[in-house]
């Protein structure tokens, strides 16, 4: 039976770093990147002229946000888990769904979709460290399942 490893102060001192650091990113999103939806989603948007994107701008926004967000969580799956093989999985799956978000948005914006909540939802999904609230649960799970044969 495998024992989890007991939590020391770097690994707090990581996670709690990493979250910091993910919330500065949120605190100061207008002024780190280039995004028009966040005042139109804060607005009346469905009355509220659907803004001019500069579409390279935008995806490379999106990307470095979605990089620094993933950063930053697999800094904490590391510290808390410090699995080499659920490290690689998780990279695998943020590299999947940053593929499968990034294309849909560019579709929806490419095909003057004007469906506004797949819009709100495919960007929070790229802009928001949702995932690490998913793996987090699910990687505990996995440990504890394991640990218990």
């Amino acid at each position: 039976m495998a024992q989890t490893k007991p939590f020391s102060f770097w690994r707090i001192l990581v996670v709690g770093l990493c979250f910091v650091l993910i919330m500065t990113i949120r605190f100061y999103q207008t002024q780190l990147f280039y995004d028009p939806f966040v005042l139109f989603f804060h607005s009346d948007f469905v009355n509220t002229p659907f803004p001019e994107v500069v579409m390279w701008k935008y995806v490379l926004s999106m990307t470095f946000r979605y990089v620094l967000n993933t950063v930053l969580s697999l800094g904490i799956l590391w510290a808390c888990f410090q699995n080499v093989s659920q490290l690689k999985f998780a990279t695998l799956l943020y590299g999947f769904f940053y593929v499968i978000l990034l294309g849909g948005i560019l579709i929806f914006l490419t095909l003057d979709g004007r469906d506004y909540q797949v819009l709100f939802y495919l960007r929070r999904f790229l802009i928001q460290p949702l995932f690490l609230l998913l793996f987090l649960p699910a990687f505990f799970y996995q440990e504890k399942v394991q640990s218990t044969k």
